[in-house]
């Protein structure tokens, strides 16, 4: 018997985009990058995935221009636990998938690859030549509650979550849409480098 395959319907895209930025020197969301803002790139890689963006923010003044729905942490200085909470907490899908703002060659096949484990696991995310990417993940709505859990416990980890909930890494490097860069995330002006 074929596996239900699940509709764009299905899911929540969510961009997380409030870091405070300390080491970039600004709000690197809106850094243009080869003629975008940052933020642009995660937007493009989760819309053709995903029926309905949401943004999480903590200037949503500063993103407007997308004209996606914005969301704010509900617990502050959370790290991006914060935003994942939120965006949990808001989404009105079963499924909800995360991408930082700052992952400019994050391809978006990635997403329904991992909303596949999600027929035996509650999340799951990527791992490549062994190392576990925690921020791109796919997540059941219904692990809001561990979410929580890990917050009040005051350990703002992702691997925390990870841990509790059993997560799926999953080897990508195999797949046709990986590519070395894939996961380069810039934190920093030298982290621009990378693209040119």
């Amino acid at each position: 018997m074929k596996k239900p395959v699940l509709t764009k319907d299905e899911i929540t895209g969510v961009v997380l985009a409030g870091g405070r930025s300390t080491r970039f020197g600004q709000n690197k969301s809106l850094y243009v990058y080869n003629g975008k803002p940052l933020v642009e790139y995660a937007i493009e890689s989760l819309t053709p995935y995903c029926g309905k963006l949401l943004l999480s923010t903590n200037s949503p003044q500063d993103l407007a221009f997308t004209g996606l729905q914005t969301i704010e942490d509900l617990h502050k200085d959370c790290g991006p636990l914060g935003g994942i909470h939120s965006a949990l907490a808001h989404a009105q899908t079963k499924i909800v998938v995360f991408a930082g703002c700052d992952m400019p060659f994050l391809d978006g096949r990635i997403f329904p690859f991992l909303a596949d484990y999600l027929m035996h696991h509650r999340a799951a995310a990527p791992m490549h030549n062994g190392f576990r990417e925690t921020l791109c993940m796919v997540i059941r709505k219904d692990c809001l509650d561990e979410v929580e859990t890990v917050i009040q416990q005051r350990n703002f980890k992702l691997l925390q979550l990870h841990d509790r909930l059993n997560t799926a890494f999953v080897e990508v490097t195999a797949q046709d849409f990986y590519s070395p860069k894939m996961f380069h995330n810039i934190n920093t002006r030298a982290d621009l480098d990378i693209g040119h």
